[in-house]
This record gives C-alpha cells, sequence and structure tokens, in this order.
C-alpha cells in the first residue's frame, strides 16, 4: 500500500509525462496544479459568483485554443466482470466539479489517463480478467464522459468508471517515454550550456 506522498509523488509524475507529450504536439502548458501543491489541497478555480471548483491540473494552449487537461496517472486497469471488460475511473466530487468547470468557463475539459503496466491485477484474473491489459495514454472530453459514466461506491467519496472502448487511444506509453526523454535531454542540455557561461 502506498502512502500518500508517494501516491502524489506517482501522479505528479504522471502529470508531467502527460504535460511533456502536450508540449511535443506544440501545446504551451501552464502547471495549474503546482499553485497549491504546499498546502495539500488540489487547484481551485474561484467563480465569478463567490464559489469554488476543484480545477483540472493543466491549462494547455495551442493557436489561440485552450483546453484544461486534468491528468491521471494508473498503473493498472481494473477489470469490470460484469462487461467483461476493462475500465478506469475518477473521483466523483472531483469528476463533477470538471464538468463544472467547462460549463464556467466554455472551454474543453480533456481528461487524460496514463496507464503504465500490462500486468493485470491477480485478482482481477481470478475473476476472469486476461492477463494483458491496455497501456499508453488515453483520452476524453468530460461533456462526452459525463454521458456515459457509471457511478460506483467503491471509495468513500463514490467514483465514475469508463470501459477502455469509451475512451481514445492517443499514444503508446512507447511514445509517451520517449516525449519525455528528449524533455528531460533537451533540458539537460540546457543546463551543460548556461553552467559552462558561467564557468566562462
Amino acid at each position: 500500500m502506498m502512502t500518500f506522498n508517494q501516491s502524489l509523488v506517482i501522479g505528479q509524475m504522471g502529470e508531467s509525462q502527460i504535460a511533456q507529450w502536450m508540449r511535443s504536439r506544440g501545446w504551451h502548458i501552464l502547471p495549474a496544479y503546482e499553485k497549491e501543491i504546499d498546502n495539500g489541497k488540489g487547484p481551485r478555480l474561484f467563480t465569478a459568483h463567490g464559489g469554488q471548483l476543484i480545477a483540472p491540473d493543466l491549462l494547455a494552449l495551442r493557436g489561440g485554443r485552450f483546453v484544461w487537461i486534468e491528468a491521471k496517472h494508473k498503473e493498472h486497469f481494473t477489470w469490470y466482470r460484469k462487461e467483461q471488460a476493462f475500465q478506469t475511473g475518477i473521483d466523483k466530487r472531483h469528476f463533477d466539479d470538471y464538468v463544472r468547470v467547462a460549463d464556467k468557463t466554455g472551454l474543453e475539459v480533456w481528461v487524460m489517463f496514463l496507464h503504465r503496466s500490462d500486468q493485470t491485477w491477480i485478482e482481477d484474473v481470478r475473476q476472469g480478467a486476461p492477463v494483458k491489459c491496455p497501456t499508453g495514454l488515453f483520452r476524453q472530453r468530460v461533456r462526452t464522459m459525463d454521458a456515459c459514466k457509471r457511478y460506483g461506491h467503491q471509495h468513500a467519496n463514490g467514483m465514475y468508471y469508463w470501459s477502455v472502448d469509451q475512451l481514445e487511444k492517443i499514444a503508446t506509453l512507447a511514445e509517451v517515454n520517449n516525449a519525455q526523454a528528449v524533455a528531460v535531454g533537451h533540458r539537460n542540455g540546457i543546463q551543460e550550456v548556461t553552467h559552462r557561461g558561467i564557468e566562462r
């Protein structure tokens, strides 16, 4: 069982990888999640009429277009035995707020799921799931997701779930990892040049 801090680090790593993949596709990224990370709260959107909503992690900009992105890092898909399908999910309260963010701002909100492991949970395999599960970067618009969500109460606040075929796969895991490696190499190159400049 991971601690909260371990989960937070993994989540931020997933957000970073998703952000780097978006940047490799020409998007500029404003990471909203960094603004309030010190107090343990997620980013908030303060609405015009005094309300507060949980805001998505990132704001992406390209060619005059603005898109909110909620970046979710997941190790595995889980198996939904009733439908015989792999599924992924998100906290109910958070998702409901993302729908409201889309309504209040007039901007699209995308939820992106980065699934890293192709090894199905052993308990799911015992329930008849395939040994291998999908990996990669998946995306869907919250308005589309809102119309086909399935409620589950496995967690205290409730969860919404979607099967893998209700999401759009937009990148393989190798493509996401490559975008991250290129970004790290570029950043290291800049740091090396800067360091040499200081020495001179």
